[in-house]
């Protein structure tokens, strides 16, 4: 079991702190942001937490996070993901066993791998198939992965720098008399900029995708909080099949908010659009927290797109037939949002995806649905 630990640096006045979260996986994106920011030896890179797993490099990005750590002026902080894949790797209990199992069976599917499956992989064994195999296998990654277990077991749960407190995903009432405790508050803290107070200095946070705290437009750029004082960080990485991984510049520790600027990186192919879109606002925005549906009958509304109802607004609606899936025996939706964005013909975006819907597209980290021709840049 993970406890709080809070770590506090001293950073002399003009230098730079640049923080990331939840890169689940994605070493590549990881490279990629940190060279459009410009890191190098003079800033302070802030890494808060959700290094591993989702993503299909778990093991390549916790080495490269491990390699940069071993720099002074590179911060690790824990994420819920981690400590969770550090507990069930690192337990024996059968229900465990059975929760590793269970993980593994879909991670490769999913997200195209997992720590634990990157080890296998690493030692020439095949991937489990039971809880046996899980349990047999488990006792030889803990020897190879000695090393790595190791830093995650050690990472602080929380940094102070200044006028800035960086957490993986928030602060809880008292919390600076929560020392030795168990680390899970500060770890796991869903929704924490509409379930918290205000703070005195900025609190950088990441887990809750950002794109969450917004309903009108799916928008996955850093959301600043003013009144709260709270920068979420989240881009999605990984999690959204829109998302980007953020990068936060903060040009002082000393410095507030307003001073705050940010880069990112989604990895998506630039496209020039070719045909004008005028901008049609939000109908609705389903999102993985309220993403119930039914499908409903009658006509089809198109090959590779289904109508359904969204069951708590009871809003009819058309998506892409791929977006479906089930979960705890209902059927759910993937995030969707009917929002199209202006766009002028000669412009340039970045392609998501193409299907039964048109092209989902995304310009300064907005996502839309865009119904005319697109060319390579």
């Amino acid at each position: 079991m993970l406890t709080i630990k809070r770590v506090s640096l001293d950073i002399p006045r003009g230098r730079r702190i640049l923080a990331v979260s939840d890169i689940h996986g994605h070493v590549h994106f990881l490279k990629k942001v940190l060279e459009r920011a410009g890191f190098c030896k003079d800033d302070e890179l802030i890494i808060d937490g959700d290094i591993i797993e989702k993503g299909p490099y778990s093991l390549e990005t916790l080495r490269y996070v491990m390699e940069l750590d071993k720099k002074p002026n590179v911060h690790v902080i824990s994420g819920n993901v981690d400590s969770w894949q550090l507990e069930l790797i690192g337990s024996c209990e059968p229900e465990r066993t059975r929760a590793l199992a269970e993980f593994i069976r879909t991670a490769k599917k999913r997200w195209g791998g997992s720590l634990f499956l990157d080890f296998c992989e690493e030692m020439g064994i095949g991937h489990p198939q039971s809880e046996a195999e899980t349990a047999a296998a488990r006792e030889k990654v803990i020897v190879h992965g000695q090393a790595e277990l190791k830093f995650l077991s050690e990472l602080p749960s929380i940094v102070e720098a200044g006028n800035f407190i960086f957490v993986h995903s928030g602060l809880p009432e008292r919390w600076e008399e929560m020392d030795g405790q168990e680390a899970t508050p500060v770890l796991k803290f869903d929704d924490f900029r509409n379930r918290s107070g205000s703070f005195d200095r900025c609190v950088v946070a990441g887990h809750w995708p950002v794109c969450l705290y917004r309903h009108e437009v799916a928008e996955f750029n850093p959301f600043f909080d003013r009144n709260k004082n709270i920068i979420s960080i989240d881009g999605g990485c990984g999690l959204k099949r829109d998302g980007q991984l953020n990068c936060l510049i903060i040009p002082d520790a000393e410095g507030t908010m307003e001073e705050v600027s940010w880069t990112s990186y989604g990895g998506f192919p630039e496209m020039t659009a070719v045909d004008s879109q005028q901008e049609r606002k939000a109908r609705i925005s389903v999102q993985y927290t309220d993403n119930r549906v039914e499908l409903l009958p009658g006509q089809s509304p198109g090959a590779g797109l289904v109508r359904l109802r969204h069951l708590t607004t009871d809003t009819v609606l058309v998506v892409p037939e791929d977006y479906l899936y089930e979960r705890d025996g209902t059927l759910r939706c993937d995030d969707f949002c009917d929002y199209h964005m202006e766009v002028k013909a000669g412009e340039r975006v970045e392609l998501v995806e193409t299907g039964a819907m048109g092209s989902l597209i995304k310009k300064n980290g907005v996502s839309s649905w865009y119904h005319g021709r697109l060319k390579p840049v």
